[in-house]
């Protein structure tokens, strides 16, 4: 399978999970399930692709001006995979399974929109800090079964 092929299989199960919304991993079975042809390379890829884009689902919504599974898959390989449209257009070229290429209104939203030009994430704070330590809770709320409690034994027995 071609790039074009695993890049419509991602579109398709992205669309999936937004029509009937349902984890990643059902329906990335489903559709390994009905489409047998696709070999574990194909579908890992294809896999690869979908989790990109659902990491990446806002920042691509912002850049190709669009929250469709085309944008994110499309955004995804470019993002992650270092691709330009340009590039995804030449891959794409000649491929009966590859979706259409970008249109001009995305190519022109992907260009001309950077992160750094993003809008901030509602509900963040700026403060807030991913490497701040965590604490753990203090002895005696970790102890608070004793180790035959634990392990479901009943006292005196």
């Amino acid at each position: 399978m071609r790039l074009g092929g695993r890049l419509a299989a991602a579109i398709e199960i992205l669309a999936d999970m937004d029509a009937r919304h349902r984890p990643a991993a059902d329906a990335l079975k489903d559709w390994g399930l009905s489409h047998r042809f696709a070999g574990s390379g194909d579908r890992a890829a294809i896999g690869n692709i979908v989790y990109d884009a659902l990491r990446l689902k806002r920042s691509t919504a912002w850049r190709m001006d669009a929250e469709t599974a085309r944008a994110n898959a499309f955004g995804a390989l470019m993002t992650v995979g270092g691709d330009t449209p340009q590039s995804l257009d030449q891959a794409l070229v000649g491929d009966s399974f590859a979706p259409p290429p970008l249109d001009g209104a995305e190519r022109a939203a992907w260009t001309a929109r950077t992160l750094a030009d993003a809008p901030p994430v509602s509900g963040m704070s700026p403060s807030r800090s991913s490497t701040a330590p965590v604490t753990p809770p203090p002895r005696a709320v970790r102890m608070a079964r004793s180790p035959a409690a634990r392990r479901g034994c009943a006292p005196g027995r």
